[in-house]
Formats: C-alpha cells, structure tokens, sequence
C-alpha cells in the first residue's frame, strides 16, 4: 500500500511541473527617446577699439558758444541785421550782438534800410574764434553814376559815365573795364555788385579791394602798385598783376584762385 501511495504522489509531481514560457518578441519594452543636448549659445562680439588709437571712441562734445557783436556807422534810420537764422531790427542804438558756435565761420546779412543808403560789413566773413567784438557795418549814400562823376570829377568817374548808364547806381555794376590813365579811384567800396574790374593803366601806390566781396576777376597789367588789399576768403578765381611792383601778397585764403 505504501509502495502504492508513493507512486501515485510521483505521477502528480511530474503532472504539477510546468513548463517554461517564452516571452513574444513583440513583448520587449521600445528604447525611451532621447532629447538632443542644446546647441551651446554664440557670446555677442567684443567691442574692438580703434585700431590706431587703441581707445574707445568717445561722442562729440557740444561747442562752445562766443559772443558777436558789433555797430553800424553812417546810418540814421532803421536796419535789419541778420546771422544765420538770427536777426535784430536797429533803430536808434546801432548796436548788436548774436551768439554763435565757436570756430564757426559766418558773415552778416542786412536788410530794411532805406533805398537812398548803401550798407555793407566791413568784411566779407568772419571766423568766431573768440569773442568777435568789433564788426563794423559802413553805411553810405547811395550814388547814381552821374552823381558820381559830379562829386569827383575824374577820369575813372568820366570812364562810368563813358560806358554804363548814367542813372545806374555804382552799388549796382557788375563789370568795370577802363582802359584809361587813373591816377585815383574813389569809393571803390561802395562798388557791392563788382564782381570784374580791370584798370589797364594806374598811377597810383594803393587799392584797397576787401571791401567788394563778389569780386571774382581782377586785372591790373602795369599798375605801378605797392600795396593791394583783396577781400578775406572771397569767391576770386583770376588775377592779373603782370608787370606790377608789388613785392608781396598774401593769397593763402583764396582757395578758388586759378590764375595768377
């Protein structure tokens, strides 16, 4: 009976056994996607200094500003004087003064005196490197041609008189061409229109021309000249002095200067 029961218990071990499962393929767990690492970041570009002064570049300083300032002579009546976009009316105090930046150049424009009257600076331009204090505005009676020659009784007012019209105010010509001996030339400052002069033949030991600032042709063949004063930073592009017994001339701000 013993022997019995013992095999009756191996047979239900063997049936109990179980037998291995095979796990499907399709069962494998998938690979776990990976985030790409962050590209790493570009730095902004240095500041390079300047190559030849190695310093960096700094901004431009405002300019300082200088008083200009000044009088006009010879008039009685009102005037307008003007630079750059500031201007003051003058009626019995000729003085003014303006504020401009410094090393700056400029000139003076005038306007609303009286037709009877000519008025013009003393100089073409100026140059504000400092306190510009003394511009003076020369006003004058306003001459016709023939009044001209009635007040000086010359040969260079007989050469108007000979070659434009006699009511022609001198402030007015343009071009002046005698060809005749001078041995004077009267109030060529009040000639504000010249702009081309030519005296053939003078006598006479001084021109003083700085007063006429759109001259832009000068000729003196044979001037027995020792002295010429020419207008500061005019527009002159020609200059005739042949023959001439000048022994200096200082033409360094005549930058248009194209013959000589």
């Amino acid at each position: 009976m013993t022997a019995c029961g013992d095999k009756n218990t191996d047979k239900t071990d063997k049936k109990t056994e179980s037998t291995p499962v095979e796990t499907p393929k399709d069962s494998a767990k998938a690979p776990v996607p990976v985030d790409p690492l962050p590209e790493p970041e570009t730095p902004p570009p240095a500041i390079v200094p300047d190559e030849e002064t190695k310093e960096l570049p700094t901004p431009a300083q405002p300019k300082s500003l200088v008083t200009v300032s000044g009088k006009v002579i010879g008039l009685n009546s009102e005037i307008t004087v003007g630079l750059g976009e500031q201007e003051k009316t003058l009626a019995a105090d000729k003085n003014f003064s303006f504020q401009v930046e410094q090393d700056i150049e400029f000139s003076i424009e005038l306007t609303g005196y009286a037709d009877d009257k000519v008025c013009y600076p003393a100089a073409t331009k100026y140059l504000a490197d400092g306190q510009t204090e003394s511009i003076i505005i020369i006003c004058n009676d306003r001459l016709s041609v023939e009044a001209y020659h009635t007040k000086y009784q010359t040969a260079f007012s007989q050469c108007l008189m000979d070659s434009h019209p006699n009511d022609a105010f001198i402030d007015q010509l343009e071009t002046v061409d005698c060809s005749e001996a001078l041995d004077v030339v009267n109030d060529i400052d009040q000639f504000q229109s010249l702009e081309s002069l030519t005296l053939s033949s003078v006598t006479f030991d001084e021109l003083d021309l700085s007063k006429n600032p759109k001259l832009k042709v000068v000729n003196l063949p044979d001037a027995g000249l020792t002295s010429l004063s020419l207008p500061s930073r005019s527009m002159l592009t020609h200059l005739d002095l042949e023959n001439s017994l000048l022994t200096e001339l200082d033409l360094a701000s005549h930058e248009s200067l194209g013959h000589l």
